[in-house]
């Protein structure tokens, strides 16, 4: 293009000694034309759209789509399996506990009692299946998958807190007819006022054996959770999370597959016995290999087989080009791609630690530690904390926390801190040293240090006391209570006396 734009310049510039003017103005327009080469049209960028539009013209036409392939790898790919293990494990792990935070400590308790009794699947779950954390997973899971999720809050009175969780797949969202409502615009299943802020979502609804459509449902906005990812301003409902990857990473299970056959292939012993003569006549017509025994065409083979040919024909065996270890190369760089365009590295999603040191395994597990705490802290956000609240007035219209000094329209009462496990230690010397530096610099307070184990800092010292307290009627010297080791090991070696006689000996 750089030749086009100065033959151009040139002919311009003869142009001016005859029209200065229009000279002027053609090199004007290059100019503009030429300004980004990546506006440049050209034949090598035909699939390449040059044009845009709002974000749900675009999403409505692939939505379903995406999900339905998006779907298809999670069930069959075991790279997306990969994927989804890591962010299970990380992102939820063992379960994500609650720490009421108000100034009233016996509300605390009780609110915490409370909730630990709720969580357990016969009760806080509308078909009771799930407890909280396995709703968390598979909120996590389809979020991810199919690009968002809605949730609802029955109430169920035959319970003891009649609070429940029903969750409903995107797919449930009315895309068809739907009846007209106050004149306002209807996306998707998505009920919206003119400023694009959701009223409402329209819900599927069909008989139960689903042969046949009733009237959508209407939820209000208010009583549903719609959680899904906003990439743009005029985009009002979900897209899969996958959207960039589904075609790489099933041109990559495909590639996998044809390399597992090729190896089959390999692995096969066939054997062909030619029986050849040199007055064997031509063949008229599309010569075939046939099998000499029963004169059928040969157009398959089998590992392990001996075939006979006719006189005259010989077999070619076909061997696929290439090795295993030569595409070692090239699927690890595609799971890495995989993987990074997730948030995510090589080494968490497909535990290959076999080209990393301790440094760079380590900052591999930082920024992947970013990845898992935002998508936590989404749950957190726009789920549990809302979620919560609806707990605490359910609670108190119930009469749970009555005597405990709960003031309704507190939001002090709302505050919570929501704790997980932390990832396990690579080198624990190395990070043990490290946060034994931070809380001697106060770099890490010991709340942010019990808060990154996943423990209560307060129960932590209470425990703490407990065992300090047992150990010293005992008189066992324990590591942990004393900051210097060789303290523990004076006072272990210290001779037995009597309590009386080392006070004499002080004096």
């Amino acid at each position: 293009m750089g030749i086009i734009k100065r033959i151009g310049d040139f002919a311009d510039d003869v142009r001016t000694i005859f029209s200065p003017s229009t000279a002027i103005k053609r090199k004007y327009e290059r100019a503009m034309y030429f300004g980004y080469e990546a506006g440049q049209q050209t034949r090598k960028d035909l699939p390449f759209p040059t044009m845009s539009s709002q974000a749900e013209s675009i999403n409505k036409m692939s939505r379903r789509t995406l999900a339905a392939r998006a779907r298809d790898l999670e069930r069959n790919n075991p790279i997306i399996g990969s994927i989804l293990s890591a962010l299970k494990n990380n992102v939820i792990g063992t379960g994500i506990t609650l720490q009421a935070r108000s100034k009233n400590e016996r509300y605390n308790q009780r609110i915490e009692d409370l909730w630990n009794e709720w969580i357990h699947y016969e009760n806080c779950d509308y078909t009771q299946r799930q407890s909280l954390n396995d709703i968390l997973n598979l909120i996590m899971k389809r979020k991810f998958i199919d690009g968002g999720i809605l949730i609802s809050f029955p109430l169920d009175t035959n319970r003891k807190i009649p609070l429940t969780i029903q969750l409903h797949e995107v797919d449930e969202l009315a895309t068809g007819d739907i009846p007209e409502h106050k004149g306002v615009y209807i996306s998707d299943g998505v009920e919206l006022d003119n400023g694009g802020k959701p009223i409402a979502y329209w819900i599927t609804q069909t008989t139960p054996d689903g042969l046949t459509n009733l009237n959508p449902k209407r939820l209000k906005a208010e009583d549903v959770i719609f959680l899904w990812d906003k990439d743009r301003v005029t985009q009002y409902r979900e897209v899969s999370r996958l959207s960039r990857s589904i075609v790489a990473t099933k041109d990559l299970g495909d590639y996998m597959n044809t390399l597992a056959f090729q190896q089959k292939m390999l692995s096969a012993i066939t054997v062909f016995i030619n029986s050849d003569s040199k007055n064997t006549a031509v063949p008229i017509g599309r010569p075939m290999l046939r099998n000499a025994e029963d004169k059928r065409p040969i157009e398959t083979i089998n590992g392990g087989t001996v075939k006979y040919l006719e006189k005259g024909q010989t077999a070619t065996p076909v061997v696929p080009q290439g090795q295993s270890a030569e595409a070692n190369g090239y699927i690890t760089l595609q799971q890495r791609m995989i993987a990074a365009d997730l948030g995510l590295s090589l080494e968490s999603t497909a535990r290959n630690v076999k080209e990393v040191n301790y440094s760079s395994a380590r900052q591999n597990l930082l920024n992947d530690t970013v990845t898992y705490k935002t998508m936590r802290n989404d749950l957190i956000e726009y789920f549990l904390r809302p979620l919560f609240k609806r707990f605490v007035n359910i609670c108190e219209l119930k009469g749970y926390l009555d005597g405990y000094g709960y003031e309704k329209g507190n939001d002090d009462y709302y505050r919570v801190e929501w704790l997980n496990s932390n990832v396990g230690w690579i080198d624990p010397k190395k990070e043990a040293e490290a946060n034994a530096i931070n809380l001697a610099n106060g770099g890490k307070s010991f709340q942010q240090f019990c808060s990154e184990q996943g423990a209560d800092w307060r129960e932590r010292i209470d425990s703490m006391a407990r065992v300090q307290e047992y150990a010293e009627q005992k008189k066992v010297y324990l590591p942990f209570l004393y900051g210097n080791l060789n303290m523990q090991t004076e006072k272990a070696t210290e001779p037995k006396e009597d309590k009386e006689d080392k006070e004499d000996k002080e004096e």
